[in-house]
């Protein structure tokens, strides 16, 4: 930023009265000095300011208005903005093509079985991984960058022995349970191990009940003897009574289809 310092000489009229016998009586107070005034102003860029800055107009308020007007402006300065540095020039001729960058490392994971030891009490597996440096496509000890050690969970402590269950049945009279009567089945654990189920043993009642009684159905129609041939339901001995025993009977069927 440039700073621009103006200064104002008021020039001070000095009157010396003439030589007497006594001091002559001092004149009346001078009017009070106009005001200077400093004004600025932004300009666009253009031919005072290539790139823009601001006008600072200075000068004497001689009407006391508060305000520079065109008359009474005495000096007029500009603070132009810096001038951006000159285009670009042509690019370059293109450089060479560089090589192409070598392949990236490969990256291999092995796992294998770790047996029962110092490393898991029960087995587990080893993992290891890194970068095939030699690309041959297997991860040798010194290309190993990571390891880690994942063993098998230990078997638990014993449980406590479980406890037997029992079923019991008995026969289950006619009654609210029952209507037509049938089994009571009741279940448990032996938790006394007495091979008992006890009634405090019980944890559920269960019932198998009996069928309904079925409704009698009618009586079926007679049917019709063997020697009866003509299905009346009468002896006709002349067709009936083979045997002439003067009475149809089952010794008239014989022969009989």
């Amino acid at each position: 930023m440039m700073t621009r310092r103006v200064s104002w000489l008021a020039l001070v009229l000095v009157a010396a009265a003439c030589g007497g016998s006594s001091d002559g009586k001092d004149g009346a107070p001078g009017e009070d000095g106009a005001s200077a005034l400093i004004v600025s102003n932004e300009v666009a860029p253009g031919t005072e300011c290539v790139a823009g800055g601001f006008r600072v107009e200075s000068g004497v308020d001689a009407d006391g208005n508060g305000a520079l007007s065109e008359e009474e402006t005495n000096t007029t300065d500009f603070i132009c903005h810096g001038v951006d540095g000159g285009s670009v020039g042509a690019a370059g001729a293109g450089g060479a093509t560089a090589p192409a960058g070598a392949d990236g490392l490969t990256s291999l994971v092995n796992v294998t079985t770790v047996e029962p030891g110092t490393d898991c009490a029960k087995g587990g597996q080893r993992l290891e991984a890194g970068l095939d440096l030699d690309g041959n496509g297997t991860l040798e000890a010194g290309e190993v960058t990571t390891a880690r050690v994942v063993c098998n969970g230990v078997e638990g402590s014993a449980g406590v022995a479980g406890r037997n269950s029992l079923i019991v049945t008995y026969d289950e009279p006619a009654g609210t349970n029952c209507p037509t009567g049938g089994r009571r089945i009741e279940v448990g654990p032996d938790t006394d191990n007495d091979a008992q189920l006890s009634d405090s043993e019980v944890a559920g009642t269960f019932y198998v009940c009996n069928g309904a009684d079925g409704v009698d159905s009618a009586p079926g129609a007679d049917g019709v003897s063997c020697w009866d041939l003509n299905a009346n339901g009468a002896c006709d001995p002349a067709t009936e009574d083979l045997d002439a025993s003067g009475a149809c009977d089952v010794l008239d069927c014989a022969g009989q289809d």
